[in-house]
């Protein structure tokens, strides 16, 4: 007898996701693969910042020791704003320090030279791991966000090294009005579960749904958040998080949405 295929715990769940546009293909096709019915609300942007010449002049002539890239965003508006200039001159002096599989992938796709990837992914680990080395004298660039958090900042600091920070993409929020139609299903919708890759997704999805501190908004529905400053973002603000990844990526979350879904069919 041929064996009756198992159906996901997700099947037939309303899943909000609000990843940017341009990452929220990954998040739709894992989760409608589980049966889930999906509304993505892209509640985060991001805008390219200039990169500061000075900073990129002493890069490329073997100022820096060390470049640390803290995501793919990270990685990927570098290089655009490098627009084709000194990429080989990078690939060759520069070593490379990445944080997250999916930041590793895309240096890997970069053809950079990744000298290290911590064991945990996220800042706080990364600095914790290299406490044993001797970083006095090293001069270390950060491409980020203008909103990255100063973990990594404060920590290299703290070990001994000269640390610059530069900007290379702003996360802005969407305007109201270009994600009304989003706004409006998801408040017709009898949504099963929210899904937060960011404290700024979390942030700005509340401003574009209006909540105001209802902190009855999200009962009945639970919360799945990656990483844990996402979790800190929504615990701070009064809500409760019911799923967190055990790594930082989607695959990940995917996995501990079914598996909650999957203790609670049991229960």
């Amino acid at each position: 007898m041929e064996k009756k295929a198992e159906i996901s715990p997700l099947e037939g769940k309303q899943i909000v996701i609000t990843r940017s546009v341009d990452q929220a293909t990954e998040s739709l096709r894992l989760l409608e693969a589980e049966g889930a019915s999906v509304i993505s609300i892209p509640a985060i942007a991001f805008k390219p910042i200039a990169l500061d010449e000075t900073r990129l002049h002493n890069l490329v002539h073997n100022y820096y020791d060390y470049v640390v890239f803290s995501s793919a965003n990270g990685v990927r508006f570098f290089f655009e704003q490098l627009g084709g200039k000194f990429i080989t001159e990078i690939r060759e002096r520069v070593k490379v320090i990445a944080i997250g599989e999916k930041t590793r992938a895309y240096c890997d796709r970069k053809w950079l030279n990744v000298v290290y990837s911590p064991v945990e992914y996220n800042a706080k680990a990364l600095v914790q791991e290299l406490e044993s080395v001797d970083w006095k004298n090293t001069k270390i660039l950060i491409p980020g966000s203008t909103i990255s958090r100063k973990e990594l900042f404060e920590g290299f600091n703290r070990l001994g090294a000269t640390v610059d920070t530069v900007p290379v993409y702003d996360t802005i929020m969407p305007p109201r009005e270009s994600v009304m139609d989003k706004i409006l299903e998801i408040k017709r919708s009898n949504v099963d579960c929210y899904t937060f890759m960011s404290p700024s997704g979390f942030i700005n999805f509340l401003r574009l749904m209006e909540i105001n501190g209802n902190h009855n908004y999200f009962d009945g529905a639970s919360i799945a958040v990656i990483g844990t400053a996402t979790e800190n973002t929504v615990l701070d603000a009064g809500y409760q998080v019911n799923i967190k990844a055990k790594r930082a990526t989607m695959e990940s979350l995917v996995s501990s949405i079914k598996e909650y879904y999957q203790t609670e069919q049991r229960n």
